[in-house]
């Protein structure tokens, strides 16, 4: 199979031998490598036992993600932060890594950084791994019986909450906020409390099991913040609810593959707030909204168009007067026939005056998303108190089908609550 034509499988070390067979062939391939030993000397005890942990973790998730199909490819980035939730860190998937290369269990292709042609890591099953376990009987028909998932259970408070400082222009060109130490963003007062709505809601859902495409399992949930500042930072900018982990992500999922999902073997549906940043500007200008299903028809242009304009122009702050070179190569994709930017504005601004004024009124994307995220987690603990696990996908949840119907009052009254307006599920 030429390796275009392969799924994507991340390397994500959720599997584990679970039988005495399999724990026991893990041991003797230890010691086959021997991992107890660098070159020169022999390693620490704490080092040998997180080794062990590495080749157990890294070993039976390849054999059960790639179902024990030599030649197949696991992907996985391999920057230092991208192992700070595991049980090993970096250098200790370098040495196992290195070792079954060296034995010729496995290969290792290191991932390249080449704009437009960078590919993550990638390690390939060898058929040498496959026959070792398939000589003392473990095979497809039975690996499940021989290797079993690892639900994590809980996720530290440094991975709960994080903040970004604001972007800025230098020379024409956008620079993004930098990453907010852990450290200075918990001397903030109000980190506290963010931190415990981030444990309550993780230690709820993590009690139940999450599954779907592409071995999707749920690995915690943290909240991302932007605009930092040192002083008297208010956690009031962004805040939107991010998987821990891109690894193996409901929300990195298409729509169609995140309708595919399970909640303890029950099958989910997932309510979007429609139009929602549009929603609520609506709401924080004190206008109802307008009488149709559909806030995006508008004049009977291409619904792509207005959606873009309009959604710009929140994020912008102000109208919209020129497209951004990425967004007409997407409607060039699309085929679809446009103007300027600013031949749209007037239709627009007729239907909704108020993007006039979003300047005049602080009304910003980090507001907006802002406010999107606190209707999203109130609606979280309410359905909490009623036993209803969500997980949310930005302005979405996605319930239990059965929890349907309560779920979407909930949200609809959440969004009342907090913004005295009203949204349309979808």
């Amino acid at each position: 199979m030429n390796l275009m034509d392969q799924p994507f499988r991340s390397l994500s070390f959720e599997y584990t031998p679970s039988s005495p067979l399999s724990q026991s062939l893990l041991k003797t391939l230890f010691d086959t490598l021997g991992l107890e030993r660098n070159q020169t000397r022999r390693v620490k005890s704490k080092d040998i036992i997180t080794r062990r942990h590495a080749l157990d973790q890294i070993v039976s998730s390849l054999l059960v993600t790639l179902d024990m199909t030599e030649g197949h490819y696991c992907s996985r980035t391999i920057q230092r932060s991208s192992y700070t939730k595991e049980d090993f860190g970096r250098d200790t998937f370098d040495a196992v890594i290195q070792r079954l290369e060296d034995k010729g269990y496995v290969t290792f292709q290191r991932g390249t950084r080449e704009p437009y042609s960078g590919y993550l890591s990638r390690v390939f099953l060898k058929r040498k791994l496959v026959s070792f376990f398939k000589a003392s009987g473990i095979d497809r028909s039975n690996i499940q019986e021989h290797f079993s998932k690892t639900r994590r259970q809980s996720l530290k408070p440094i991975h709960m909450i994080e903040a970004k400082t604001s972007s800025r222009w230098s020379e024409g060109l956008k620079i993004s906020g930098e990453d907010v130490v852990f450290s200075k963003l918990v001397k903030q007062p109000g980190s506290v409390s963010q931190i415990k709505i981030m444990q309550d809601l993780n230690s709820f859902l993590f009690s139940f099991d999450l599954k779907g495409p592409e071995d999707t399992s749920f690995v915690g949930l943290k909240r991302l913040f932007n605009n930092y500042t040192e002083e008297d930072y208010s956690f009031d900018q962004g805040g939107r609810l991010y998987s821990s982990s891109h690894i193996n992500s409901y929300q990195s999922l298409s729509g169609v593959d995140r309708s595919k999902l399970t909640i303890d073997g029950e099958a989910v549906v997932e309510m979007d707030m429609h139009a929602c940043a549009l929603s609520i500007t609506h709401a924080l200008f004190g206008v109802p909204l307008p009488n149709q299903t559909d806030l995006y028809d508008i004049g009977g242009l291409d619904r792509s168009i207005v959606k873009s304009w309009i959604n710009l122009s929140l994020t912008n702050g102000k109208p919209l007067m020129k497209w951004a070179e990425s967004v007409t190569d997407d409607f060039d994709k699309a085929g679809l026939q446009y103007k300027k930017a600013s031949h749209y504005a007037p239709i627009m601004l007729k239907a909704y005056p108020f993007i006039n004024d979003l300047e005049q009124h602080n009304i910003t994307w980090a507001k907006l998303q802002f406010e999107e995220s606190e209707v999203i987690i109130a609606s979280m603990k309410e359905l909490i108190t009623r036993g209803i696990p969500s997980y949310p996908v930005h302005d979405s949840l996605i319930v239990p089908l059965g929890s349907q119907r309560v779920a979407e009052r909930v949200l609809e009254g959440c969004f009342s609550e907090r913004l005295g307006g009203s949204v349309i599920l979808k």
